[in-house]
């Protein structure tokens, strides 16, 4: 199964999720590069949940939803900034998994790249409720 989700800015590819890859409860982000009609695999973490969820303005790097998920279906997830060319480390940006019985999701980045919002959520309700929208400032990483 796969989710599209966004353009890059210059139009020049989308991206999307594919999801239970291999019968495994596991999701990966892909770019597919419209002109070769290439498919990409960007977070290649075969045992993480891995959801894109925006596009930083850069062009670069993804906001993705994501957690180690080994043997559980549909994880909490904490909000990870991730290059396209892995040539920098994945960047946590959200620590709800620290908070039991709380988690966030259906993060988006404004179109500037300083700020993502998302919603609160309560562990346990299905996807996509939320009780609240928070705004986060994102600091340039060097």
């Amino acid at each position: 199964m796969i989710e599209t989700h966004n353009f890059t800015p210059d139009d020049k590819a989308i991206t999307l999720t594919a999801y239970l890859i291999k019968g495994g409860h596991n999701t990966e982000g892909y770019t597919l590069d419209l002109e070769p009609k290439k498919l990409t695999n960007f977070t290649r973490t075969p045992d993480d949940y891995e959801k894109v969820e925006g596009i930083f303005p850069d062009g670069k790097s993804a906001l993705v939803e994501r957690n180690h998920s080994v043997g559980k279906p549909w994880p909490m997830v904490d909000a990870w900034r991730v290059w396209f060319d892995g040539s920098k480390e994945p960047q946590r940006l959200t620590h709800f998994l620290d908070f039991k019985g709380y988690k966030a999701s259906n993060y988006v980045v404004s179109d500037d790249g300083r700020l993502i919002a998302f919603q609160l959520g309560i562990s346990g309700d299905e996807a996509g409720v939320g009780y609240g929208i928070f705004l986060m400032e994102i600091k340039a990483r060097p």
